[in-house]
């Protein structure tokens, strides 16, 4: 049996059946295969890091603005390709401005978090969760048949009923949502259907 380390990945064993088939010399140029192998997979574990790095947002985990921009692009195309419609449901914490100044930046930090652990939870996995900006949480529904509404009612339900996020800032956080539907055979540019999910939101936040 011959044995080598793969730098920090674990170990390299290779066995025979017969005895003395590996000699130093195959132990040494194993060693130094092994070592360039752990070079290549710790650039490429650096790579993926970046990636996801530059992809989502730092504080909450789920994806960034910047990151938003390059893959709504993509989603526009294939909606107009295929007639799929896209649905956009903008989120806002409520009361966050209460929660910062009572508890301080930290607990809001917490609050937004687990905001987002819930979204994550409460949506399909095929959906992206973007942190738009401060407290703001877009979600975007691609290739559904689920109504936008039906599922901002899930969402504000989900967020309400938290029992970490009430037990964090001490009581019930709600979200305001403004949902709606963009397609291509509209006519309606995707950036006014964004600001239109957006001013609904407002009005929702207005209403509670």
């Amino acid at each position: 049996m011959v044995c080598a380390p793969i730098g920090d990945i674990g170990i390299f064993q290779a066995a025979a059946p017969d005895p003395g088939a590996f000699s130093v010399d195959d132990g040494r140029l194993l060693a130094i295969l092994l070592g360039r192998t752990a070079m290549s997979v710790a650039r490429l574990r650096l790579r993926e890091e970046l990636i996801q790095q530059a992809r989502h947002d730092a504080l909450t985990g789920v994806f960034n603005r910047h990151y938003f921009n390059e893959r709504i692009a993509q989603e526009v195309v294939r909606s107009s390709r295929y007639g799929h419609p896209i649905g956009l449901l903008m989120t806002d914490v409520d009361r966050f401005k209460e929660i910062n100044d009572r508890y301080g930046h930290q607990t809001g930090d917490m609050v937004l978090r687990e905001i987002a652990a819930v979204l994550q939870e409460t949506v399909r996995k095929s959906d992206m969760i973007v942190r738009y900006g401060g407290d703001e949480f877009l979600i975007v529904l691609t290739e559904t048949g689920e109504d936008a509404d039906q599922v901002a009612v899930r969402v504000r339900a989900a967020v309400r009923g938290s029992a970490k996020l009430a037990q964090i800032s001490g009581f019930n956080v709600t979200v305001s949502v403004g949902s709606i539907f963009w397609h291509p055979s509209t006519g309606i540019p995707f950036e006014e259907a964004l600001a239109a999910a957006d001013s609904l939101m407002y009005q929702d936040k207005r209403r509670s």
